[in-house]
This record gives structure tokens, sequence and C-alpha cells, in this order.
């Protein structure tokens, strides 16, 4: 008896190592439906032997009273046939026969399950003494597309690299991963098109492209691609969503290459910015490249006139406003910085001081040191400050015609 007892013991150890039930494909987020009604799992018997499911758990759940032959697929359903909630979706209605049963006739076997399935998740699938697991994420693929994910090799661990996502809408309930067919794989031989070269001009001896504005001018910028291909195609530029078509300027068997000029307005603020190259072959197939550069600043301003005539005063008087814009035509915020000579004729003069600016509420006396001027000016094609000026005419000065210089001068806010 003793004999017998030990003989009866390796036999059960062997079959209990036979057992090879893994998970071979998930749907976690499906978009035929629901995930309450089309969440599953399909189980595989990769084993030689018959596997009784009865006490074995999934997800933490125990199963049926269900037997597993060898080489059977078992699809476990979140809802497998529709229950008592208000909509009428169910695994059996999409992937069977929608009878309101789950038989032979539907293909393959399935039961419920009370597993709720998330985008990243832990499934484990046990007998106790033996452990399938699989800790996937929606990095493995099928994240709502309507995909399932695979175990690619039964008989290698539940890695990413061992998991893929189907190639088939809807995953494979209940079949190999082929299903049932043969997968072809087929590659094309032919001409392909590649951006081979994008090329700016650069003001700059930094690294990369850099480009100068212009004071108040558009600044023209032009680019040349060079194309690797054997078709005919066509090229463009975009920038700041303003899309152009390049000229083709040359063309062999194995190449072409395209010309066209890119336009920034003075007032477009410094900083990076992304041009975007695309060619698009007859089969309307489009390649993209992106390139940057840098828009240097530019601290530049105008103003209206170029001299004010306080006209014929007393001594002792002050004169009227006079009023001068100014405009921004860098691409940068500005303020300014006022200064003033002395007004002379001759051995006669009035001090710098006798000269007062303002531009918001309040006069400032202007000396030959510049007086900083916060006007906080914005860059842009209409963008302009008005600057007010007026002369005070000290007692006892000589009559005479008296000139100096003001001098406004732009500085970055």
């Amino acid at each position: 008896m003793k004999l017998i007892q030990i003989i009866f013991a390796v036999l059960v150890s062997i079959y209990a190592a036979s057992a090879n039930v893994v998970i071979t494909e998930i749907m976690y987020n499906p978009t035929q439906g629901s995930d309450t009604d089309l969440e599953w799992v399909e189980i595989y018997n990769n084993g030689n032997a018959p596997v009784d499911l009865a006490s074995w758990t999934f997800d933490g759940s125990n199963f049926d009273d269900i037997t597993i032959n060898p080489k059977e697929y078992i699809v476990i359903a979140r809802e497998l046939i529709d229950g008592t909630d208000e909509d009428i979706e169910s695994f059996a209605a999409f992937y069977g026969n929608n009878d309101g049963i789950w038989e032979s006739n539907d293909g393959f076997r399935a039961v419920d399950g009370s597993m709720s399935l998330t985008n990243d998740n832990f499934l484990v699938l046990s007998s106790g003494s033996y452990t399938d697991s699989v800790n996937y994420s929606n990095s493995w693929g099928g994240n709502g597309n309507g995909k399932s994910i695979y175990k690619i090799d039964y008989s290698l661990p539940n890695t990413k690299e061992n998991w893929a996502e189907s190639i088939f809408d809807f995953g494979t309930p209940g079949k190999n991963k082929n299903n049932n067919g043969i997968l072809v794989t087929l590659q094309v031989i032919g001409s392909s098109t590649e951006i081979t070269s994008i090329d700016l001009p650069d003001d700059s001896s930094n690294n990369g492209y850099q480009i100068l504005p212009i004071a108040n001018e558009i600044k023209v910028i032009p680019i040349t691609v060079d194309v690797s291909t054997q078709s005919t195609v066509t090229a463009y530029a975009e920038l700041n969503n303003n899309k152009i078509t390049l000229t083709q300027t040359s063309s062999n068997s194995t190449s072409k290459s395209f010309s066209g000029n890119l336009q920034m307005p003075f007032y477009n603020q410094q900083g990076n910015y992304v041009v975007n190259v695309s060619v698009t072959d007859q089969s309307q197939k489009t390649t993209s490249q992106l390139v940057n550069f840098e828009y240097l600043p530019l601290i530049s301003s105008t103003f209206d006139i170029e001299e004010i005539n306080f006209g014929s005063l007393p001594s002792g008087s002050s004169s009227s406003e006079k009023t001068v814009t100014v405009k921004n035509t860098g691409n940068v915020l500005i303020d300014l910085t006022a200064s003033a000579t002395d007004l002379k004729n001759g051995f006669d003069l009035i001090p710098a001081s006798s000269l007062q600016v303002k531009h918001s509420s309040i006069y400032l006396p202007l000396s030959t040191t510049p007086t900083n001027l916060d006007i906080n000016l914005l860059p842009g094609q209409s963008s302009n400050k008005q600057i007010y000026f007026k002369a005070d005419v000290p007692q006892d000065v000589n009559p005479n015609i008296y000139s100096g210089v003001i001098s406004l001068n732009a500085v970055e806010g």
C-alpha cells in the first residue's frame, strides 16, 4: 500500500506540472459596445491533457465546473448573454448568432466572468499551485480602437515584447490569432520619397538658423528643399499657417530640388519659429519634415515728424503742446529714452531743461542725460504712442532764433 501511495503522488505531481493554461487575448477597451457588455479575456490549454477548471480562479473569481481540452480556447466574457441592463448589447449578440443562448453553434466555448478590465491591469489565472498572470498597460495597444491585444508565443513570459495589438478589428476570440487563416507578409520594392535637405538663410554665426528682421518691412526668407524620389511630387512649405507651393528648380531620375520664398513681417515677435516642409506624391502620400529658425530681436522705432517748431515766443512764456507719434517698427516691446541739447544761437543759450516731455500725464524736464520713458509699446503693424513736448522760455533771454536737437531712442522694454 505504501508503494502505491508513492506512485500516486508522483503521478499527481506530473499531471499538475503539465497543466499549461495561459491567458492569450484581452479585449479591455472595446469601441464596438460598452465595457460592461463587451470586455472579454481568452485562455488556451497549451498542454497535452484536459484541465478541470472547477477549482481555478480568474481575476479572483471561481470558474464553473468546466474542463478545457488540449489546444482549446475558452473566452471569459464580462456579459456573455444580455442581462437586465437597459441595452441589448452582449458578447453573444456581437460575436455569436444572437439567439439568446451560447452553444456550440456559436463556434467556440465561452463562459460568464465577473471581471472589470481597466486600461492598466494585472490579471491572474490560477489553480493555486499554478499561475499565469499578465500585467498589461494601454501602451501595449488596443486602447479604444476596437482591437484586442494577444500573446505572440504561448511558451514565453508575458512581457510587453511578447504581446501585440491584433491586426483584426474586434479581436479573434476563440480562434488562433491569424483568424484560422494564413497571415501574409508582402514587401513592396519601389521608389520612396524622402526629404534629404532643407536650407534657409542664416544671419548669425551661431548654431542653427537665425533670421534678422528688417525694420518696418517684410522679411523675405528663401527656402530650398532637396527630395529623393523617382515619382512626380509637389512640395510645400508652411510658416505661421501660411502655406506656399514650392517651385521645382531641378530634377533627375532619383531626386528633385524645390525653392520658394517665405515671409515674416517685421513685427512678428522674436523667438523660435517652425517651418513645416511637406512633399506629396501622385498617390497623395505625404512626407513631412520640420526645420526651426530663430527670429532675432529687433529694436527699432520711427517718428511721424522730423522737426518741431515751437514758433515765436516772448521771454518768460511757454509754448503750446507739440505731439510726436512713435511707431514700434521692431519685434520686441520698447520703451524710449529722451534727451536734448541746449538751444543755441551764437553765444546766446536756452538750457536743455527748458524743453519738457510727457507721455502720460506729467511733464518732465529734458537734459543732456537721457530720461527713461516707460511707454511699453508692443510691436505691431498699427502699434503707436503719442509723445508730447513743450518749451518754457526763461526770463531775460535775448531775442533770437534758437535751435537744438531732441533725441528719442528705442530701448527694449
